[in-house]
């Protein structure tokens, strides 16, 4: 990604526009059609993951489930359609919210009681399930790409964006799976599915850390699937109606609707 950023002048359409760049439309047609169906059924993924944490409180968990889907993905079309400016500097606070929910934890584990154990016997484990945790943590990283038509330089911003961004969440996981291992047995890691949360200095942190989660990432996709539907119409991957923006930044409202309607379904 960074070296085709950086040879190329980048417009809207993220990982789509990429590829169609590279290897040609039809492939990058057949590729964003899919990614846009992706990007717009996970928006509601993502919100279910939210209100299923949010119902853990009160009043909340009287409220019935899809009216709260709904009520949530409600208010993030309304923030994201009318500016992607102020979505995303809504990110900047939840970024706050997801270090100090990763801070309780640390502070919260400081005693090393344990010796650490970094290779322990884990074939009850699941590979398949560890798998299932850790993907979507990582395909955050590629959720900036989609916003490249709104990013000044793209061909920098990208790859210094991207490159940090593994960096940092790599460092993080390191750091958290050692100070798993130094504090607690490999039995109780794979028996107790909270001990993050119980773990913690101050446990609800880590509850508003998913909360923190899971809203970033659905504003992410939000944000991600009209823009993707707005370059295949550009391309005549799909009707060109869905081409159109408003604004000044060229916001895509109407392929918006779509993506809204596909995650309310």
């Amino acid at each position: 990604m960074s070296a085709i950023v950086t040879n190329i002048r980048i417009k809207g359409g993220g990982a789509y526009y990429l590829v169609s760049r590279s290897l040609g439309p039809e492939i990058g047609g057949a590729i964003g059609v899919s990614l846009f169906f992706a990007q717009a059924f996970s928006i509601a993924f993502y919100i279910i993951g939210f209100t299923k944490a949010l119902a853990l409180f009160e009043p909340f968990s009287a409220i019935d489930p899809v009216a709260l889907n709904m009520g949530t993905l409600l208010v993030l079309t309304v923030l994201a359609i009318f500016s992607a400016n102020i979505a995303i500097k809504a990110q900047f606070l939840i970024f706050v919210l997801l270090f100090a929910a990763i801070g309780s934890f640390v502070l919260g584990n400081l005693a090393f009681d344990a010796t650490p154990v970094l290779v322990g016997d884990f074939r009850n484990g699941d590979f398949w399930k560890s798998f299932a945790i850790f993907f979507p943590a990582a395909t955050g990283i590629f959720a900036g790409l989609s916003l490249s038509g709104d990013l000044k330089e793209p061909h920098k911003n990208l790859p210094r964006g991207t490159i940090a961004s593994v960096i940092v969440t790599g460092l993080v996981y390191l750091v958290l799976a050692v100070i798993f291992s130094a504090n607690h047995s490999p039995a109780l890691l794979v028996s107790d599915d909270t001990l993050m949360q119980t773990s913690a200095a101050v446990p609800e942190l880590v509850i508003i850390g998913v909360f923190a989660a899971t809203i970033s990432s659905a504003i992410g996709m939000l944000l991600a699937a009209p823009r993707t539907l707005q370059a295949l119409s550009g391309d005549g991957m799909a009707p060109g109606v869905f081409a159109r923006g408003s604004g000044p930044a060229n916001e895509p409202r109407l392929a918006m609707l779509v993506s809204v309607l596909l995650a309310a379904t």
